[in-house]
């Protein structure tokens, strides 16, 4: 699909991770943790590296979640920035995740607010059991927004 839109639009600029990047031969920008830059006038900051492991080491594959002037999203990992998060995009299912692992999260970074992520996973019932542990032990305002739904970052 990047590829596809690069082509659509040469001037499009991708930022992912160094192997991604190779696959998209030209233009792509590689990155790796740590790495900061710039991207439509916002602040970005790459963290993480790997993707959360399911079992036996599996996958391993990069992963690199990306803190964009204090909203975080993590990609398919739990891993922590070393600055302030005010919003946490939080994963809340995959064959990865714990809800404890997703509590620790919100609880380490104590964002401001938190909305829940990557939930294809949850039925309609699990999705209320996710929402009713972040609401009740995270510390954090939590806010789920419906498909298409969105809502200004300093709300």
């Amino acid at each position: 699909m990047l590829a596809a839109a690069r082509k659509a639009d040469p001037a499009l600029e991708v930022f992912a991770p160094a192997d991604v990047a190779a696959e998209l031969a030209g233009g792509a920008h590689p990155l790796t943790a740590g790495e900061r830059f710039e991207a439509g006038g916002f602040a970005v900051h790459a963290v993480g590296g790997r993707h959360a492991q399911v079992i036996d080491n599996h996958p391993d594959c990069s992963n690199l979640g990306y803190l964009v002037d204090g909203l975080y999203h993590p990609g398919d990992s739990l891993d922590e920035p070393d600055e302030p998060v005010r919003t946490l995009l939080l994963p809340s299912a995959g064959p990865w995740l714990t809800m404890r692992g997703a509590l620790e999260l919100v609880r380490a970074l104590r964002p401001a607010r938190t909305v829940p992520i990557h939930d294809a996973f949850l039925s309609e019932r699990g999705a209320a059991n996710f929402d009713g542990w972040l609401d009740g032990e995270a510390g954090t305002r939590y806010t789920r927004l419906a498909l298409g739904e969105s809502a200004p970052l300093d709300a």
